[in-house]
């Protein structure tokens, strides 16, 4: 779980939140398991890459849980934050997608995530899932913008998003790479004017519990398998 309060983590946010960067460290590490779709490198945003690779952070969870992961393919990994943690929690999932040592697919579920990456990051999960190794789920509201932000033409969401709502019943989306570059964005504007107070965790988990009886009747595999993603009919 990556919190969404952190000094440190906002100052990285604020600092560089500009041009998503193309980190050095990540593109090594990953430009040889990328194949297709001419990708030939991955951007994401600096500020939070930055923390999660050089401040160490990642690291730390990794000493925690390669042990238990590689114990057994019984266990299954889940990421999980909420704002920017939440950006933390899609960076961490991406880069644990390609551990060939844990049982796949990783799983991040996260809410009001902000964008972290350019479209070629956007294609690579999509490669993920296709492949099966990466399932994503963007809890998003009507009047958190943060999800909306940076709204730079370079910056691009990625998974499946699920839109909860007041008044109407979760809306799904999943931006596929046959989608047009109008949809890359994540298809996701706020509707309502912006209420800071919308944003917190505390609302999230009101929306939930207010959609609940809509959600117990969703199934993230069968939502991608409906979007023509069939890699997850078999995961639980």
């Amino acid at each position: 779980v990556f919190p969404a309060n952190n000094s440190a983590l906002k100052d990285d946010w604020i600092l560089k939140r500009s041009y998503p960067q193309r980190n050095e460290r990540l593109f090594r590490a990953l430009k040889a398991k990328i194949s297709g779709d001419r990708i030939t490198h991955v951007k994401v945003h600096d500020g939070f890459s930055q923390y999660l690779t050089k401040g160490g952070v990642g690291n730390a969870i990794l000493e925690d849980l390669l042990p238990i992961l590689t114990t057994s393919s019984t266990y299954k990994l889940y990421v999980t934050g909420h704002g920017m943690g939440a950006a933390l929690a899609s960076l961490f999932a991406f880069q644990m997608a390609f551990d060939a040592n844990i049982a796949m697919p990783v799983s991040n579920i996260n809410f009001g995530s902000p964008r972290v990456g350019d479209a070629n990051y956007w294609r690579s999960c999509q490669l993920l899932e296709i492949s099966g190794k990466l399932r994503t789920c963007r809890v998003v509201t009507d009047t958190d913008t943060l999800p909306t932000i940076p709204a730079k033409e370079d910056y691009a969401h990625a998974g499946y998003q699920l839109k909860l709502s007041e008044s109407e019943k979760p809306v799904e989306y999943y931006a596929s790479v046959k989608d047009d570059g109008s949809l890359r964005k994540g298809a996701f504007v706020s509707t309502k004017k912006f209420n800071a107070s919308k944003s917190t965790q505390q609302s999230y988990l009101q929306l939930i519990e207010s959609n609940a009886d809509a959600l117990k009747e969703m199934n993230l595999n069968q939502l991608y398998e409906a979007a023509g993603v069939t890699a997850f009919v078999e995961t639980k």
